[in-house]
């Protein structure tokens, strides 16, 4: 009887670490995206693309979803599937979002919109909430006189 006592708990313990095993190599981060009010006609506009992209902590990107005219408030999910790199995830990870026209990730164009999250996340982070709420070179009116109330000055940093 002893036997058969020990067996059950050998087994019940060697599922159990299997189980833990495969939930903590596992990768999915799940959340919810929105955009700050005052950039929602600029991403309701069409062929608008939305990048999230998933990065360990040197900014070295681990996981990358394309999504082609999203509509916000966004819920997301990024699985394995999505991982570019399949073992950079074990670190503490940061997520990013980039909407843009143009299609390109990473090279930051004029009117291209950005969002992150506050905190960092684990590779099986659940309700994670992000606010696009940068934008890149948006037009600064200078209207100093009527004569060059025209003129603009485009930043190339983020606000």
């Amino acid at each position: 009887m002893k036997k058969f006592l020990f067996a059950i708990f050998a087994a019940a313990l060697c599922a159990g670490y299997l189980y833990w095993s495969d939930w903590n190599s596992s990768f999915s981060i799940s959340g919810r995206i929105s955009v700050s009010p005052r950039l929602a006609k600029n991403a309701a506009k069409p062929n608008t693309e939305c990048f999230i992209i998933v990065k360990n902590m040197v900014d070295i990107p681990v996981a990358v979803k394309h999504v082609v005219n999203p509509e916000f408030p966004m819920e997301f999910s990024l699985k394995k599937e999505d991982l570019l790199l399949p073992n950079g995830y074990k670190d503490e990870l940061k997520l990013e979002v980039q909407v843009n026209n143009h299609g390109q990730l990473g090279a930051l164009q004029p009117g291209d919109m950005l969002g992150r999250s506050s905190a960092q996340l684990t590779h099986h982070a659940r309700g994670v909430q992000v606010t696009v709420d940068k934008m890149i070179g948006v037009p600064v009116l200078t209207a100093s006189t009527y004569s060059d109330k025209f003129k603009y000055i485009f930043k190339q940093t983020a606000r």
